[in-house]
């Protein structure tokens, strides 16, 4: 059955747009055909089964990522059940769903929104309605409007772990350390086989120089999920920081090599590794990260992260300038839905004296 996007994905870790993907990313984003047999099952008459029919082949053309010829189908779908007076239809109510997920791969991000926000007025008390429309805001680096929208969806859902996992994303971005460490807690509790909890609380330890916690847990993610790209490279910095360079480096280079069929974002693991290791300078570490191929989102990540990473670089030699100058120009970027550019904060806030 077809799921959105968990988003918002944005560690490179791989939850929604701006988790865990490997480049600092949440991954998949929304969630769509959730309720898909239910409310097939829901239907009866002629006409129903026709926009049902409509809805379903919306589903399959999203399957094949022909998210125009999807948006089509459940207009015409919509349509219909309003044509009907059936619009309180739950099928309606899902196909305004996934017209958001295939709007929002199209970059319609003000439709998708809208779309949600009309599922939400047909079926209030969806929580992956609003944890949908939440990763869209935060994908947009709207992060007040995120955050209202996970508070909802955990209100009505509390063991339902994504928007607990995306809020603590939305709460690091906002510098709310506290009660991000609360929310990757309650996800590691509720779901000990799920990495990015555990991710999520390395990343926190991260910032707020708690190393010893930040190894372990990042040591965790990967023995759950070997496919995140960015924490390995996080356990060669702080390795690295603590004056163990020289275990440090054949360990990255292990887990990077034994993982590479798997990692989320390869390509830019292969650039970033020898970047680190010394055998790339930086100057061809930055045009190689920004010439990688990948849509709008992804060159965003790589921007972000190469201009982190040389910031590290540049502070692990002692240049605290040249460091503060690259952590600036990832915070230029405005996307606070990456993981690294959180990072990036804390190292600025890190060097004030």
């Amino acid at each position: 059955m077809p799921k959105m996007k968990q988003k918002p994905a944005n560690f490179a870790l791989g939850v929604g747009r701006a988790f865990i993907s490997g480049n600092g990313q949440i991954g998949n984003r929304l969630l769509f055909g959730l309720f898909s047999l239910l409310i097939f099952s829901a239907c009866g008459h002629d006409q129903q089964q026709t926009a049902v029919s409509l809805y379903w082949a919306g589903v399959r053309e999203s399957q094949a990522t022909n998210y125009a010829a999807a948006v089509a189908n459940y207009t015409r779908a919509i349509a219909m059940f309003v044509q009907q007076h059936d619009e309180s239809n739950r099928t309606n109510a899902m196909a305004y769903n996934n017209r958001s997920f295939a709007r929002d791969k199209l970059n319609d991000h003000n439709g998708a929104v809208a779309d949600l926000d009309e599922a939400i007025r047909l079926d209030p008390k969806s929580s992956p309605f609003y944890y949908n429309r939440g990763c869209i805001r935060f994908s947009d680096n709207d992060c007040a409007g995120a955050l209202a929208d996970f508070d909802r969806a955990v209100n009505l859902d509390s063991k339902f772990v994504l928007p607990l996992l995306t809020r603590g994303l939305v709460e690091r971005a906002m510098n709310d350390l506290t009660a991000a460490t609360t929310d990757f807690q309650k996800v590691a509790e509720l779901e000990p086989s799920r990495s990015l909890g555990y991710a999520g609380l390395a990343y926190v330890q991260s910032d707020r120089r708690q190393w010893p916690e930040a190894l372990t847990n990042f040591h965790k993610a990967l023995q759950l999920d070997s496919s995140l790209t960015d924490p390995p490279f996080q356990i060669w910095l702080i390795r690295t920081r603590l004056g163990e360079t020289n275990a440090a480096t054949p360990e990255l280079v292990d887990l990077v090599k034994s993982h590479a069929s798997v990692q989320r974002d390869k390509k830019f693991g292969e650039v970033l590794l020898p970047f680190l290791t010394g055998d790339l300078p930086e100057t061809d570490f930055l045009l190689r990260a920004a010439a990688l191929d990948g849509d709008a989102d992804a060159q965003a990540r790589h921007r972000c992260a190469a201009d982190y990473y040389a910031g590290m670089k540049r502070l692990l030699a002692g240049d605290r300038t040249a460091a503060e100058d690259f952590f600036q120009k990832c915070l230029a970027t405005g996307d606070k839905h990456q993981i690294n550019y959180g990072s990036a904060r804390a190292e600025l806030q890190a060097l004030k004296p």
